[in-house]
């Protein structure tokens, strides 16, 4: 199942409720995989706010970074902002 089209360059999807981690994740490797997408970011429906930039993840994956790595990554980042450091992956 294609998530969106081959060709989109930028995506932005919003969230309505809660997805898990393997829910982003499985958004990731359909996109990395299904699409040429460079530029993917999670917003919250309500606000609009920037919730998560998937675009680096989607990066690596193409890449041949194992999804392992990449949970790995997304995590130790997620902990660090929650430790007030600010991180950007890419």
């Amino acid at each position: 199942m294609k998530i969106a089209p081959t060709e989109q360059r930028s995506i932005k999807i919003y969230q309505c409720g809660e997805l898990t981690e393997a829910q982003k994740t499985g958004i990731c490797a359909n996109l990395a995989t299904n699409s040429r997408a460079e530029n993917v970011h999670l917003l919250d429906i309500s606000t609009g706010e920037l919730l998560e930039n998937f675009s680096g993840y989607i990066e690596r994956t193409r890449q041949g970074d194992s999804v392992a790595e990449i949970v790995t990554t997304a995590q130790d980042s997620t902990q660090q902002q929650k430790d007030g450091q600010s991180i950007t992956l890419a």
